[in-house]
């Protein structure tokens, strides 16, 4: 079984959490959107109330699913 970035397809060292040739980190992006989903959900509130919730209920989920995220691609 192999693992090679998901991003650029060279091949990733065994426990790597990002690509070390193009720096392809699934788990940054996914907390940046969560920390954003949460702190645009604060003004929002003020404007569009059922908005501002939805983005409160997504900002959680994409801060805590980074932990599940892989910057490989797994063949089998």
């Amino acid at each position: 079984m192999s693992d090679s970035c998901a991003h650029c397809g060279d091949p990733l060292p065994d426990g790597a959490t990002a690509c070390p040739a193009c720096g392809n980190d699934p788990r940054r992006r996914a907390r940046i959107v969560g920390v954003a989903a949460l702190l645009v959900g604060i003004p929002v509130f003020f404007v569009m109330p059922p908005v501002a919730v939805i983005l409160w209920v997504v900002g959680p989920f994409a801060l805590v699913g980074s932990w599940f995220l892989s910057a490989a691609t797994h063949d089998f």
